[in-house]
């Protein structure tokens, strides 16, 4: 489980040609990139997709394990998620699994991996941001 008095919130913000990028830690789910749009649009229903940040690739293999046997990996994508999905976990787990699983007779996990990624906000943010300056 992830520790949330080890882990703490870094922005960083730079502009270059008058963009604003901002990147922050965040909390996501890692699933396979064939899942993605599956896994969002059911977290999107249950209410537990972060809408502040973007979705961001990140590389592993779709089992968890990362080694020279498994080294055609399949892009990741992690969604960020609400911290009530983490509290939430192991039902959020068993909902994806039943409505994103069905009929697709895979072996592999939908939800890879729960971390802490460095996401970038969301369009809608980044404006929110620079109105309020």
């Amino acid at each position: 489980m992830l520790d949330r008095a080890k882990t703490t919130k870094t922005i960083t913000a730079s502009k270059h040609q008058g963009k604003v990028n901002v990147a922050v830690e965040a909390d996501v789910l890692c699933v396979a990139s064939r899942f993605a749009k599956k896994v969002k649009t059911e977290l999107e229903r249950l209410g537990y997709l972060d809408k502040r940040y973007k979705m961001v690739k990140v590389s592993g293999h779709p089992t968890g394990e990362n080694d020279a046997a498994n080294s055609s990996t399949d892009n990741m994508i992690a969604l960020p998620v609400t911290e009530n999905c983490i509290a939430n976990l192991d039902e959020v787990r068993k909902q994806i699994f039943y409505s994103v699983a069905d009929g697709d007779a895979t072996n592999l996990p939908i939800v890879v991996e729960v971390k802490r990624e460095t996401v970038p906000l969301s369009s809608s943010s980044v404006g929110k941001m620079k109105q309020s300056r």
